[in-house]
């Protein structure tokens, strides 16, 4: 499998609250305006949230 780093972004997800934090280490990119550990765009959070929801909410 070929993972493209551009689409790859880091977020927490806490079962018990089901709740995302979007901070992480590999969130910082300066080439895609993203410069600290928190994504910062509203669409690249709200696709994370999407994802993580549809494979892990309930859980």
């Amino acid at each position: 499998m070929v993972v493209n780093k551009k689409n790859l972004w880091g977020a927490d997800w806490c079962p018990f609250t089901q709740e995302m934090v979007f901070e992480s280490i590999i969130n910082i990119r300066p080439s895609q305006n993203n410069r600290t550990m928190i994504i910062e765009s509203p669409d690249i959070r709200e696709r994370v949230t999407q994802i993580t929801l549809r494979l892990l909410g309930g859980l």
